[in-house]
């Protein structure tokens, strides 16, 4: 992005998906279309055509639909108990970790609700999976700690 604007560009495309970071980078967001140009007198063209725009019209209308059914399932998970989360630095994580720290495994069902979380966590610190781990604390079981190489996050369910 400083490219950008070092260099004059109005317009900086961040390609299709809808990511948190996303929202907050950007001043306008523009809806992904898809065109499609043929010879209307083609034979070939007036089957394949139609039949690929209904094909479309089926993959929108599943991704929105799946889209719809993630969304409200973290809603309904972060209404049952609301979520404060805190930067902390990774140098700070084991006076705040303890002696025996439970790792936490955001598979697992019970703990579904922090896959979430974790995954805006790797986006907005540009961390890989297999850097992260979860942790729970054990003399606070509604605290959990984020880790990455060099930054933490604190998560207390109230």
């Amino acid at each position: 992005l400083e490219w950008c604007f070092e260099n004059n560009y109005r317009i900086f495309d961040l390609m299709w998906g809808s990511l948190p970071y996303k929202y907050s980078w950007c001043n306008k967001i523009h809806q992904y279309e898809q065109h499609i140009f043929y010879n209307p007198k083609s034979l070939v063209h007036q089957v394949l055509v139609p039949a690929r725009i209904f094909l479309y019209r089926i993959k929108d209308y599943l991704r929105l639909r799946k889209e719809k059914a993630d969304s409200k399932t973290y809603e309904n998970e972060s209404n049952k108990e609301p979520i404060e989360i805190q930067e902390i630095d990774s140098k700070e994580t084991s006076s705040i970790l303890g002696l025996h720290p439970k790792e936490i495994n955001v598979e697992h069902e019970s703990h579904k609700w922090l896959k979430l979380l974790v995954n805006n966590f790797q986006y907005k610190y540009v961390e890989h999976s297999k850097n992260v781990s979860v942790r729970q604390l054990t003399d606070s079981p509604n605290t959990f700690v984020v880790l990455g190489k060099k930054k933490a996050i604190l998560i207390v369910t109230k």
